[in-house]
């Protein structure tokens, strides 16, 4: 029996390591993806800046990180706090899309609806966790990109079909 264990653990080790150290199992080359999608990529570190939530300023700070070989963005706002929230950026059929972990605790999908020089724009695209025409969420998102290091977000959230609320945030590169 111990032979068979000794076995089994050598076999499970010689098909695992590879995939492990990053050999076999894909292509692992940087991703190169829209336009775009390379400009959400510059964002990459940590930014601070402000927003006024329920009457009242509040600081707010944002983490970019770019990660699967170049292939997404993950986006965490209000880092370790109980509101923290999570969207995960990638290219879909060649232009940006996002989910966005919300502490609504929904996770509405938004695809890229215009872009230009200065701004993207995203609309809610559909979810598994969201009616539209009832639940709260968020519906669209527009990233201004101001400078190298200043981006303002404007959050529009929806409820009963219809927007309710419009949130921006203006952020610093530190």
């Amino acid at each position: 029996m111990i032979k068979l264990k000794k076995y089994m653990m050598i076999m499970v080790l010689a098909v695992c390591t590879p995939v492990l150290a990053g050999e076999g199992g894909g292509d692992h080359s940087p991703y190169t993806g829209s336009a775009d999608f390379e400009r959400l990529k510059g964002l990459a570190g940590t930014w601070q800046g402000s927003t006024v939530m329920q009457g009242k300023e509040e600081p707010v700070q944002v983490e970019y990180k770019v990660t699967s070989a170049g292939s997404t963005v993950v986006e965490t706002m209000f880092p370790g706090t109980p509101k923290e929230m999570i969207s995960v950026y990638h290219d879909q059929d060649g232009k940006p899309g996002l989910t966005h972990y919300c502490a609504m605790k929904n996770r509405p999908n938004l695809t890229m609806h215009a872009s230009n020089e200065n701004r993207i724009h995203f609309k809610f695209s559909g979810s598994d966790s969201v009616d539209p025409e009832k639940d709260a969420h968020m519906h669209e998102l527009t990233i201004h990109f101001i400078d190298k290091d200043t981006i303002e977000q404007d959050w529009v959230m929806y409820q009963g079909g219809k927007a309710v609320e419009a949130t921006a945030i203006e952020l610093k590169r530190i």
